[in-house]
This record gives C-alpha cells, structure tokens and sequence, in this order.
C-alpha cells in the first residue's frame, strides 16, 4: 500500500507499507477487537434495537459489532486484489489549493 501526498508547488511525501503487513489475521484479529470494545461503549439501546430487526433474517451475524472471521476474509480479500490487479487506486482526493492525497493498494 502506498499514500502519497502531494502539496501543491512542493515534493510529494510517499509512504509505502507492505500490504501484507497491514492485512493479515493478525491485524484483523485486533482490529475486530478494538471495533466491538468501542462500540460496545457508543451504541444506545436503539441502535442495537435497530441493528437487531435488520439482522432477523441473517441469523448468523451479531447485532452490533464486527466477527473476526469477517475482517479475515475482508483481509484475504484484499491480498488477492494486490495480487490480481497490482497498484491499484483506492483513494484520490485533490482541493481546489491543487493538494492531492492518493492511496494505492
């Protein structure tokens, strides 16, 4: 994954980190943590009532948080893409300033 951030008249910054760095079983496992602890703490009971009538008929899937066997899948997912497709953009966003930040996968 590469992000590169360019200022306008200026030397862009380029970040690159491995994609399969970022997107393991690891990282998934932790972030499917760190996802459910802090909306554990920010869903009202409403919310949860909410996401309980739209998840009647996917009985599978929890009412509010994130399974882990998701984010894996979502992360294997992503490997694949690389593979397949190589540098492919994820995000382009550009001001009316001319600075520009792209992410590439």
């Amino acid at each position: 994954m590469r992000i590169v951030v360019q200022e306008s008249g200026g030397k862009p910054i380029r970040i690159a980190f491995p994609t399969g760095m970022l997107f393991n079983p690891v990282t998934a496992v932790l972030a499917a943590s760190l996802i459910n602890k802090t909306l554990a703490g920010k869903l009202s009971e409403e919310d949860i009532e909410e996401a309980e009538e739209l998840a009647e008929n996917a009985e599978d899937y929890p009412a509010e948080g994130i399974r882990t066997r998701d984010l894996i899948r979502f992360c294997h997912e992503i490997n694949r893409m690389k593979r397949i497709h190589g540098s492919l953009p994820l995000v382009e966003v550009e001001d009316d300033g001319g600075d520009c930040v792209k992410i590439y996968l």
